[in-house]
């Protein structure tokens, strides 16, 4: 399949180099033609749309033509600008002499002019390379890229519409025949409205998609060169085949339409990748798109600085129109670059020193053209000698300032525009002074790796912690692309430190003790080939701490050495942070260790306090009534009230010391719970009838409701009794004032909920989840006052968690505080099989 595919590829990219081909062969013809223009031996100068003669000249015959004559029309066409005289002797061969018309004083004089070539061979050859250059980096671009590659393609069509527009340029069209001449000419107009174009398409497609509407938009937009193609193609064949001014003018017309198209396209597309730059967070792609900056500004710059401006003062400029024209040829080669080889060349340093050079050859002018025109306003006439003396002065001053002007401006660019060019020595002082103040691994891991990808942009990077005593042992701190890779890279790491992978000499030149693990020799499997390199880091006990893992530089230049001592100081650093973190750690966990031995040891005397007082209490009650009970005085309803307080007392008892034994078991993880089918609704009722004697002792109000009366649930019906009768005990416990409970049994969804309302004391919100851990109780002065080892609710939450249920305290809108236990529904417990079944419970 994929041999195919690229079989098809091929046929497809041959089909194009065909089309190549053919249009090489009409942009040869173009140049010919363009050799071929012919132009008028006069200096004209167009004023308010008169083309009047600049200079004196002779015509073919002799006669002398004075200047500030008007040229009113050459061989029969009448001439308004120096487009209509363009397009008068492109239908001329040159050499030949015509018949010019001149207006003087309201007179017509008749001349013979001899035509002359418009463009010398160094113009030619010029332009010629120009078109070769972008014909040559379009048809690489197509060669390196694949089809798919949308960003090549339409290089390659703006690159072909540009070979075109550059060799089919107005030229003489009746060279060789008048044919050639309109095709030549209907292909350059519309290659002119082309490329525009696909410059825009360009920047929608480059370096990535913008938008997944990317083809609609396109559509939309080639509506224009298209029309513009069409129209211009149309008024060009019946300008030229008709010679007709009036037509030509039309044509002129459209064609400053398509000039507008042109500049607006440009503009909007510089906007476009000015928007990509911005929201690019890829250095790859901000590489690729430097490329196309410094392509797009270094043609136009050219121009300005070499002749736009000198023209301004000397109304020539500094270099001729065909080294210009040479200049421009960067645009192309620049692109060609960012699509195919975008880290061929350093772009920053290019970028760098092209801004450096380019403002202080900008600024050495300026003071040139200062010194020289303040110095001639000053002398007023200038003769030879003051001329030669005054450039010979300017030249150098220019000369003695060029130096220190250079290293300014070289400082100014590097802190303003460069600051990406790291001052080493400064970064080594930032990422210690950020590592003195990190408090954790995580946070110093995660601080060396994105310090080093903004000194140093990499694909990768990743630390490993190796051998500490820290929670973070063994973890790999990386960005979030490969963290699904972490197991891999983990056992990867762990494979080379135990002397399971191969390993490259030592580093040379920078640290003797620092070994480099390269991928070619260590790593077998292909997912992992993102990684460049490991380099482990060992702290004062000689015992690897960390590794670094790096990746390919995103610009996939090598390393410099300047880059690598950073790395080899960041991860020397990064391990003696670590150690004083380890440090740190060890202190604040003794510390921690003693304070909670000291805890345990107040714990320990309040449960053997609060035992003592919870069982000293009903073996009081006990004692009291048994002595009463053999006093023979009493009556025979007292004996058997005493039996009967007895009896609660005894269960009370019973209750609280297998509290404690219950306790006892969950904490060594060997408590046995005996799960089975059991109505939950006739569970609840024995509870509280249990309950009664405790609740009547405390002249409780109490509340029943049962929603149905067959609840059944997969439950130890000794626990979930033990829960209650612990939940009652605590709403008993923290009751003052107003003495009431109501207990409530309600299906909810997929649970079925025991509810416990009272209105105690209330629980504040910060403790509602503090109560349910172990020997923690309330403190408030009823809680000291009512006794309690503060292991109830904790047994409560361990058997909800058994049951995979829930217990919550939620406050009432007046006082007190309704318990919330709830256990699965028979038909909803994952864990229900038929029959009965025993679970061991996990150590709380």
């Amino acid at each position: 399949m994929r041999q195919e595919i690229v079989q098809d590829n091929y046929k497809i990219k041959r089909y194009i180099l065909v089309l190549d081909a053919i249009v090489l062969i009409l942009g040869i013809a173009g140049i010919f033609q363009v050799y071929q223009k012919s132009a008028v031996p006069l200096k004209l100068e167009l004023r308010q749309d008169r083309l009047i003669l600049s200079e004196q000249t002779v015509d073919a015959r002799g006669i002398i033509l004075p200047e500030s004559l008007q040229l009113k029309s050459l061989d029969g066409i009448p001439l308004t600008s120096f487009e209509d005289l363009e397009f008068a002797c492109d239908g001329l061969n040159t050499g030949r002499i015509v018949s010019a018309e001149f207006l003087h004083r309201e007179e017509i004089l008749h001349a013979e002019l001899k035509l002359t070539r418009f463009y010398g061979w160094f113009y030619i050859i010029a332009a010629g390379s120009l078109a070769l250059v972008v014909f040559a980096v379009g048809i690489i671009v197509l060669l390196k890229r694949p089809l798919y590659d949308k960003a090549a393609l339409t290089f390659h069509g703006m690159m072909l519409a540009a070979f075109g527009m550059i060799t089919m340029t107005w030229g003489s069209y009746i060279y060789p025949a008048l044919w050639t001449g309109v095709l030549n000419r209907i292909i350059f107009s519309a290659s002119y409205a082309i490329v525009p174009f696909f410059f825009l398409w360009f920047t929608f497609v480059f370096p990535r998609e913008k938008t997944p509407h990317t083809l609609r938009i396109v559509f939309a937009l080639s509506v224009i060169p298209v029309l513009l193609s069409a129209v211009l193609g149309y008024t060009a064949y019946h300008a030229l085949s008709e010679r007709s001014i009036d037509w030509f003018n039309r044509y002129e017309a459209w064609f400053d339409i398509c000039r507008i198209f042109f500049a607006v396209s440009v503009i909007a597309g510089v906007g476009n990748f000015i928007h990509s730059f911005r929201k690019s967070a890829d250095e790859s792609e901000r590489q690729k798109l430097k490329w196309i900056f410094f392509g797009t500004v270094t043609g136009p710059l050219s121009f300005i600085l070499f002749w736009q401006i000198p023209q301004f003062f000397t109304s020539e400029g500094l270099v001729p129109e065909e080294l210009i024209l040479i200049l421009v040829a960067v645009l192309p080669l620049t692109y060609g670059f960012s699509i195919v080889r975008y880290h061929i060349f350093d772009i920053d340093q290019i970028f760098r020193r092209s801004t450096i050079y380019g403002l202080s050859l900008l600024a050495v002018l300026g003071i040139y053209t200062v010194i020289l025109g303040g110095a001639a306003m000053l002398i007023g006439q200038l003769t030879v000698i003051n001329s030669v003396m005054l450039s010979a002065v300017s030249s150098v001053v220019t000369a003695l300032l060029f130096q220190p002007l250079r290293e300014r401006v070289k400082d100014l660019v590097d802190r303003r525009f460069f600051m990406v060019k790291v001052n080493f020595v400064e970064a080594q002082h930032q990422i210690a002074a950020r590592l003195e103040s990190a408090t954790g691994i995580r946070q110093a891991a995660e601080m060396i790796s994105s310090e080093i990808e903004r000194f140093i942009p990499v694909k990768f990077s990743g630390l490993y912690i190796h051998n500490t005593h820290l929670p973070e042992s063994g973890t790999l701190f990386c960005g979030d692309s490969e963290k699904g890779r972490n197991l891999e890279i983990i056992s990867f790491i762990r494979s080379i430190l135990h002397g399971q992978g191969a390993r490259l000499p030592k580093l040379r030149g920078l640290n003797k003790e620092t070994e480099i693990v390269h991928e070619n020799l260590v790593l077998s499997s292909a997912d992992l080939q993102f990684m460049h390199a490991v380099i482990p880091f060992s702290g004062a006990n000689e015992k690897i701490i960390a590794c670094l893992i790096l990746g390919e530089k995103k610009s996939e230049f090598p390393l410099s050495s300047e880059e690598l001592n950073l790395i080899l100081f960041s991860g020397n650093q990064f391990v003696m942070a670590v150690e004083r973190i380890e440090l740190e750690y060890n202190l604040r966990f003794e510390k921690e260790i003693t304070a909670r031995l000291k805890e345990l040891n107040e714990l320990k005397s309040f449960f053997v306090s609060s035992v003592s007082h919870d069982l000293k209490t009903p073996l009081t009650s006990i004692k009291l009534f048994a002595e009463i009970l053999q006093d023979s005085k009493a009556g025979e309803e007292d004996r058997v009230k005493y039996l009967k307080i007895i009896q609660g007392e005894t269960e009370r008892l019973a209750r609280l010391i297998n509290n404690v034994l219950d306790f006892a078991r969950i904490e060594k993880g060997i408590k046995e719970y005996s799960l089975d089918e059991c109505n939950l609704t006739a569970l609840v009722r024995s509870v509280v009838l249990m309950m009664q004697y405790q609740l009547q002792m405390n002249a409780f109000q109490t509340e029943e409701y049962y929603q149905e009366e067959d609840m059944p649930v997969y439950a130890d019906k000794d626990a979930i009794t033990e829960a209650c009768v612990n939940i009652i005990a605590n709403a008993i416990r923290y009751s003052d004032k107003v003495k009431y409970l109501k207990v409530s049994v309600i299906r909810e969804e997929k649970y079925i909920t025991i509810s416990f309302t009272d209105r105690g004391v209330g629980i504040p919100p910060e403790k509602r989840d503090e109560i349910f851990e172990p020997y923690k109780r309330l403190s408030n002065p009823l809680s000291k006052s009512t006794g309690g080892m503060g292991i109830g609710l904790a047994i409560v939450k361990h058997i909800a968690d058994v049951h995979q249920g829930k217990v919550e305290a939620v406050p009432n809108e007046n006082d007190g505080t309704t318990f919330r236990f709830s256990l699965p529904s028979l038909s909803d417990h994952k864990k229900f099989r038929s029959g009965k079944r025993s679970v061991f419970s996990k150590k709380m």
